[in-house]
């Protein structure tokens, strides 16, 4: 019998994991229908999201896949050349046009083990199911799914805590400084370090407000910042952590559906001109889905052209605000988007 500690965490695995076969994108590529829907039927009961793409065209199968947004790529080809073929030509496409994170799984014979463990060193593929015959071992494919799955949510989180460890350290350091710049006064006498760090908050303003006097109380709403601009992302983090919002950044629209679809943010602030997917696509992606469809998103570009404006709010945009933007206008349109008022 587990533990109350072991059957909590179990618990909370088994939730974590349910919700995101939920909400993951599968697609099924293969060139023969019918192990294509034995696929499709043995994972249905476990992935809300299926997707079936069958074709003998590797270019056709590469532009649908391309379209889906896949987490998971499962590669049903009898003939694990054509696999290969089908993973390299993703792999070359997205040096052009960046795609999502995603994970690919080939299925083979035990014939093919070689050839496939050759494969995954040539980081073609990430794993991969001895599939054929079928009885051999009927439930390794969805655990190897699960697992490619688990991968992609642990890799995203591991970024975001890279990130955080950087803006921590960026601030111990900016603390460093300033503690050895008031140690050197003349006539300093050391007080203890609370007093220090104490001292530190007062002195140390955002936009005129002291740290101290602005510890966020009760819940922060969740703000997805969208935008290749390093500058416009460190204008926004200064902006919004000012205004008590919790703030997650993605430097490209791949990157920002991603984030998107593992997570439910109170709003997105999305910049048009980004590198492959532009805030277009982002919005036409939304909009088409229905876990998204709902999203409030705010544009915020340097775009003004009236078409563009149209485009966007066509979309659902809840607001445009055109670079350079004051920072009234856009908390102005913030709040207007949080409040349902678009």
């Amino acid at each position: 019998m587990l533990s109350a500690s072991n059957q909590r965490r179990v618990d909370v695995m088994l939730t974590g994991s349910l919700l995101m076969n939920k909400h993951s994108v599968v697609f099924i590529a293969g060139s023969n229908k019918s192990i294509v829907e034995v696929v499709y039927a043995q994972l249905r009961d476990e992935f809300e999201k299926l997707i079936m793409q069958v074709s003998s065209s590797v270019t056709d199968l590469q532009h649908e896949f391309s379209l889906s947004y896949a987490d998971v790529l499962i590669l049903a080809f009898e003939d694990l050349g054509v696999a290969a073929h089908l993973s390299e030509s993703l792999f070359n496409a997205s040096l052009k046009t960046p795609l999502k994170p995603y994970r690919v799984l080939a299925l083979c014979s035990k014939s093919d083990v070689k050839r496939a463990y050759t494969l995954y060193g040539e980081r073609l593929i990430n794993d991969y199911v001895v599939y054929w015959p079928l009885t051999y071992d009927p439930y390794r494919l969805v655990l190897s799914v699960r697992q490619a799955i688990d991968d992609l949510k642990y890799n995203d989180d591991a970024k975001q805590l890279l990130r955080e460890v950087a803006a921590l350290k960026k601030t111990v350091a900016e603390q460093t400084s300033w503690i050895e710049r008031v140690r050197s006064t003349p006539g300093f006498e050391e007080p203890d370090m609370a007093q220090l760090l104490s001292a530190y908050e007062e002195e140390v303003l955002i936009d005129g407000k002291s740290i101290a006097s602005q510890i966020p109380k009760g819940p922060q709403k969740q703000v997805l910042v969208v935008d290749d601009d390093q500058f416009q992302r460190s204008v926004l983090r200064k902006l919004l952590m000012a205004e008590h919002y919790e703030i997650r950044f993605a430097e490209n629209g791949s990157d920002g559906l991603d984030m998107m679809r593992r997570r439910q943010f109170d709003l997105v602030l999305l910049d048009l001109m980004m590198p492959g997917m532009s805030g277009l696509d982002v919005m036409k992606y939304l909009r088409r889905h229905p876990d998204t469809v709902t999203a409030p998103v705010i544009i915020i570009s340097g775009e003004h052209e009236k078409e563009v404006v149209v485009e966007c709010l066509k979309l659902g945009a809840s607001g445009y605000v055109v670079k350079p933007y004051t920072r009234k206008t856009l908390l102005e349109k913030i709040d207007k988007a949080l409040s349902g008022d678009s």
